[in-house]
């Protein structure tokens, strides 16, 4: 009896490994990897696998949008859980950890370079938003929402999550 109930427990001891790793599919990088890019942002794209629930992906410090698997652009090959980040680039070597922390607490991370050859930038990216909410032409009706909008586009082009525009620009 005894050794049925220690071969059932080695059964049970030696079933699969629940650790959570981090697969990043757009760009496909690994870790310790350095690729090579030719802009000041980087989208990335990938998901958490192993966990039960994901707490929150983070990318250089930064937490960075989960979304639901059919809202993935590419078809992904195992259940996970999905994120996508936007990094922010400059001229040479850039560090990128993304970090995945699971509502037990455990956490896995994932670091690789990326670098960038300072001539091949694109240059600075700028943007002019305008709003109206007031028309001194009484033919044109008021508006009450444009100034607000105007705001969250603003925040959100400068936000490193979403945007590529940085914020003095």
């Amino acid at each position: 009896m005894l050794a049925r109930l220690l071969a059932l427990g080695s059964i049970i001891l030696s079933g699969p490994a629940h650790a959570l790793e981090i697969v990043v599919n757009n760009p496909e990088v690994y870790a310790g990897d350095t690729i090579e890019h030719d802009g000041n942002t980087l989208k990335l794209e990938g998901e958490v696998l192993g966990g039960v629930d994901i707490q929150k992906v983070t990318i250089n410090g930064r937490k960075v949008a989960m979304a639901t698997r059919d809202l993935m652009v590419e078809e992904l090959e195992e259940e996970g859980s999905p994120f996508r980040g936007v990094v922010q680039l400059e001229g040479g070597d850039n560090a990128v950890e993304i970090k995945a922390v699971d509502v037990g607490g455990e956490t896995v991370v994932l670091s690789f370079t990326v670098r960038v050859d300072a001539d091949a930038l694109s240059g600075t990216v700028y943007a002019l938003v305008v709003a109206v909410n007031d028309y001194q032409d009484d033919r044109i009706s008021d508006l009450r929402f444009a100034e607000p909008d105007a705001l969250l586009i603003k925040e959100t082009m400068t936000d490193p999550l979403y945007g590529v525009v940085k914020a003095e620009n």
